[in-house]
């Protein structure tokens, strides 16, 4: 939707007097502007209120603005800003919330002087590790997103003061946040899966006048020691057997799960999990059985389904020479602590010998 003439015509107008007064603010708020006007590039700014309108994007000629020290772009429909934004070098305060970015742009962490940064109700889904590099950071508002967890890289600001990421969706957090020893505020708020009610909490952001606002260091020793006290081994793991079709893969499943060998067994079309209860001394184990499909299109899906604390086992013939494919297919996982088992097709799983 183009802006209106009037709106155009009012900002050009506000654009034109603080040219001539030579007026280091200049306020566009609430114009409903869907774009910038081209003569908004000729003033000589320190402040810049764009906030309110109806904007989808910032021109590339904002980088120009280098002496500008505060920018507000909250209330717009911004999803992503320019390169030349990080050509800000100056600015200290950055409102961005109320927005529709799905990631902070790469071009903020070229702000190494800015103090203030509200990213709130946006739709971020992670905080990108470089924010530990913006070491001028004193207010930090991230809350009404969708994060799940917070870069160890938080522990950088070492200057913040404030830290705001109530209203989303963190399941842990970061003992880094200890390392932020000029925290006086600390907003937690709405995170069901950190566990910590309402009474450790505290007040939130607009709510103090209410309630007592929660010590920071009170309250992330509260959390680590309750992480310490319930946290308990997983004893978990995942056994992914892999190779070429029949091979004897799911026979070799079965026969960890003392289930009957199946001679007529059909060919694994895809992938197959099963649950293999195992003990250790004393200690009971949980091993999550993978049988892959051994059909060559399927070999390169393996890799999307590789992760750490994993047993990658890979089945060949043990009678005679080991199948070339099987070679290869055994190369492929050479970047992966493997093992190699033998299966004989003529053998019953009664009588059939598995290395492990």
């Amino acid at each position: 939707m183009p802006t209106s003439n009037d709106a155009y015509q009012q900002a050009e107008e506000l654009i034109k007097k603080a040219i001539q007064n030579r007026s280091p603010v200049l306020r566009l708020n609430g114009l409903g502007l869907t774009e910038l006007p081209l003569s908004l590039a000729e003033a000589q700014l320190d402040t810049l209120d764009l906030s309110a309108n109806v904007l989808t994007e910032v021109p590339n000629w904002i980088g120009d603005f280098v002496q500008l020290d505060s920018l507000y772009l909250y209330g717009n429909r911004l999803t992503t800003l320019p390169e030349e934004f990080g050509k800000l070098a100056k600015l200290r305060t950055l409102y961005l919330f109320s927005n529709q970015f799905g990631e902070l742009p790469d071009c903020l962490r070229e702000l190494k002087l800015l103090e203030t940064l509200f990213v709130s109700t946006n739709h971020l889904i992670v905080v990108p590790d470089w924010l530990g590099e913006l070491e001028s950071l004193r207010t930090l508002n991230l809350t009404s997103n969708n994060l799940t967890k917070l870069p160890e890289s938080i522990g950088r600001l070492k200057s913040l003061r404030m830290l705001n990421v109530a209203r989303n969706q963190l399941t842990v957090l970061p003992e880094s946040l200890t390392d932020l020893t000029s925290l006086t505020e600390l907003y937690l708020q709405d995170n069901p899966e950190l566990g910590l009610s309402a009474d450790i909490l505290g007040a939130e952001w607009h709510d103090m006048a209410e309630k007592k606002r929660a010590d920071p260091q009170a309250l992330l020793r509260f959390y680590f020691a309750q992480q310490q006290r319930t946290a308990k081994p997983l004893n978990e793991f995942k056994l992914l057997l892999v190779g070429h079709g029949r091979v004897g893969k799911t026979s070799l499943s079965k026969a960890l799960r003392d289930i009957e060998h199946d001679e007529r067994e059909p060919e694994t079309p895809g992938i197959e999990r099963h649950t293999l209860p195992l003990t250790a001394g004393r200690t009971k184990l949980t091993a999550h059985v993978w049988d892959f499909g051994g059909q060559e299109f399927l070999h390169q899906t393996h890799q999307f389904f590789f992760s750490e604390r994993s047993i990658y086992l890979v089945v060949q013939w043990a009678a005679g020479a080991a199948h070339a494919g099987s070679r290869i297919l055994a190369s492929s996982y050479s970047h992966l602590r493997i093992g190699l088992a033998g299966s004989d097709r003529a053998q019953s799983s009664q009588d059939a010998s598995i290395q492990r």
